[in-house]
């Protein structure tokens, strides 16, 4: 297996309910996986978000996959049941195991996106494309461990700058792009593609333990 094949394999996720929703989703996860394909590695499932906030990430969702005898000893030494596994911490695992290859442990994370307002609210495919792009962009970032919205909002800033700059590669490739305006219009600049987040009743930005893109 050569290196593309590899990244494609590592970076390989189940978008069928955005794509379902909207028939350009793809577009977006090929164009994140371009861009930084590091911030699909743990990514399993880009899930629709039904309502609400623009995308949404929680750790409770997540699964990890374990070598099988790895698994067995957890259970026989560790006295773990099998069905908390799953959500055991890797720095627990790395307790019974600190040799243990973090490649043994594959992370299966989902993150949800609401395709369904990013649309309403963008005028062409491509600014709809880009703004799915950078959702998913900001939560895979809140996957990395990231709970504030500081660090996910630069991810999507350096995603919009590097779009831009690429704006013309990026509608050779995907020419399904193209409509009569084309261009991105002047206000949608990063910080337009990653709204700050609504206050809360206490004065700080809404946030959930884990984050969204209000």
């Amino acid at each position: 297996m050569d290196f593309k094949e590899w990244l494609q394999q590592d970076t390989k996720v189940d978008e069928t309910e955005i794509d379902r929703v909207y028939d350009k989703a793809h577009i977006a996860v090929e164009l994140v996986r371009q861009y930084n394909p590091q911030l699909l590695f743990n990514i399993n499932m880009i899930a629709n978000l039904a309502s609400g906030a623009y995308g949404l990430y929680n750790s409770g969702e997540n699964q990890q996959i374990l070598d099988p005898n790895i698994e067995q000893r957890l259970i026989y030494w560790g006295k773990i049941p099998k069905n908390k596994i799953n959500s055991l911490p890797r720095t627990v695992i790395k307790q019974y195991f600190p040799n243990l290859d973090a490649r043994q442990i594959k992370v299966t994370d989902t993150i949800r996106i609401n395709v369904g307002r990013i649309l309403r609210e963008s005028k062409t495919d491509l600014e709809a494309v880009l703004r799915i792009a950078s959702t998913i962009i900001h939560e895979s970032t809140h996957e990395l461990g990231h709970t504030t919205e500081g660090p996910p909002q630069q991810a999507e800033r350096a995603f919009m700058d590097w779009a831009t700059q690429n704006l013309q590669s990026i509608l050779q490739k995907y020419p399904v792009l193209r409509g009569a305006n084309y261009a991105l219009p002047k206000s949608f600049s990063p910080m337009s593609a990653g709204r700050m987040l609504p206050s809360s009743p206490h004065g700080g930005p809404t946030t959930t333990p884990d984050g969204y893109r209000g």
